[in-house]
């Protein structure tokens, strides 16, 4: 009989790590129940000053009952779409695609620019329920095992060059007539009850934030147009955005029970950019003083309504679901006014670290922060803690510091060679709302 070559037996006798692909081995001998939350520039500078103060309590909680610490970002931090790419698929920007804003092709990156799979998709092949929610280039929602959310339910219709048409878009009755805003289609139609206008979010949610007298209320209410010269509209779409993403994935923990849930903030970001100079006035010129009254604590205030949403995922998830906080990279106070134009706070300079938090079964109870995360660190690890085998062309590690000795000794890391047997072949396709896209990061300053 002839002799067969050394790999196909490793195949046949499923040894090696190349032959897990494919094969139920890949599935989890135990499932477990993950919660992830994104925040976009989520800032220790921030967080702990706050956490000193009890300002911030379930991260408090989540952090006294787990590990926590700086989550290393890359050299190039400008580029949000680039560095959540990388954290939802452990892959450098050359390996997953998405190198900018803008695609190759001119258009605005969504999820047909993605060369391989990301993390819903990943879970979704080995067996687990999921929902992920608003997080960066996830249009045209695909396929996945439960629920997918894109980025596209978070862009009112909101033109730059047109506050009149704004007014007139009372609702988001026009993402009825887009395809793939969430998967599967019929989904759009079970949320949008849930789903809150500007005009529909009451006044002590707005005033939980910032300060109004009657006549700042009625000129901030009838706001219908972004813009970077008008602060409050940004403060206002930020947080109707991250309002209505906390609300789906509610409704989704709720009604469909994912067990990986994952839901994304941009909020802090954009807050931090433009409303550090009221946090920090002595540090700028010429900063009006009824602005520093009435935004001296946005920044601040931000902080805490996003504690409050994740105090109501942590409600309504059971004591065996964990939770993990991720940033793609915090935020600092711009060195020297006038670097970054409106930009009070920057993560442009310096290199500011994200965050990392990760509490629940399993993980160890650290009281010293964790050193040596890094943002192609989290997929890896996420697969490990769900008892995924980690693929080798990953570049990052698992976080194993992270662990238990027992969750450690009971759970050996399996490898894989790759996920991605064969090229990602999606027809790139452009967004009908890609105007309003490009008007929005216009103006936030990311795009000219």
């Amino acid at each position: 009989m002839r002799r067969l070559p050394i790999i196909l037996l490793m195949l046949i006798l499923g040894v090696g790590a190349g032959s897990i692909i494919g094969c139920r081995s890949i599935r989890p001998k135990e499932k477990r129940k993950l919660v992830i939350i994104g925040i976009d520039a989520g800032t220790w500078t921030l967080i702990k000053p706050l956490l000193q103060e009890n300002k911030l309590p379930n991260l408090q909680k989540l952090i006294e009952q787990g590990s926590s610490g700086p989550l290393t970002t890359f050299k190039v931090t400008k580029i949000s779409p680039v560095l959540w790419a990388s954290i939802l698929t452990g892959k450098k920007p050359e390996q997953h695609g998405i190198t900018g804003f803008i695609s190759a092709r001119g258009f605005p990156v969504n999820s047909t620019v993605r060369k391989v799979k990301d993390l819903a998709e990943l879970l979704s092949e080995a067996g687990y329920s999921v929902g992920f929610v608003g997080f960066w280039s996830s249009w045209p929602a695909e396929k996945v095992s439960g629920e997918m959310v894109s980025d596209l339910l978070s862009l009112g219709r909101y033109k730059d060059t047109s506050a009149q048409a704004n007014a007139a878009t009372m609702d988001y009755s026009y993402l009825m007539k887009l395809h793939q805003v969430t998967y599967p289609e019929e989904l759009l139609k079970e949320i949008y009850p849930v789903l809150l206008t500007p005009k529909q979010v009451p006044r002590e949610d707005f005033s939980r934030l910032a300060l109004f007298n009657d006549q700042e209320w009625e000129r901030f209410e009838n706001d219908n147009l972004l813009s970077r010269e008008d602060v409050e509209s940004l403060l206002k779409f930020s947080y109707v955005s991250d309002l209505n993403f906390e609300r789906v994935a509610l409704y989704l923990a709720e009604n469909k029970k994912p067990e990986a849930l994952a839901v994304y903030f941009e909020g802090a970001d954009i807050v931090g950019h433009f409303f550090w100079k009221y946090m920090e006035p002595q540090y700028f010129s010429a900063v009006p003083a009824r602005e520093v009254e009435r935004f001296h604590d946005t920044y601040r205030n931000y902080y805490q309504a996003l504690d409050g949403f994740i105090g109501q995922l942590m409600k309504v998830s059971g004591p065996d679901t964990a939770f993990l906080i991720i940033s793609d990279h915090g935020m600092i106070r711009v060195p020297r006014e006038g670097l970054d134009a409106n930009h009070s706070g920057t993560h442009a300079r310096g290199r500011p670290p994200g965050i990392f938090i990760f509490s629940g079964p399993g993980i160890k109870k650290s009281a010293e922060p964790i050193k040596g995360a890094g943002l192609l660190d989290i997929t890896p690890t996420v697969l490990y803690y769900l008892g995924l085998p980690v693929a080798e062309d990953m570049p990052g590690k698992v976080l194993t510091q992270v662990f238990s000795d027992e969750f450690l000794a009971k759970n050996p890391l399996r490898k894989i060679r790759t996920y991605d047997r064969k090229p990602r072949r999606v027809k790139e396709e452009q967004s009908p709302l890609d105007q309003e896209i490009i008007n929005k990061l216009r103006s936030l300053g990311y795009v000219r």
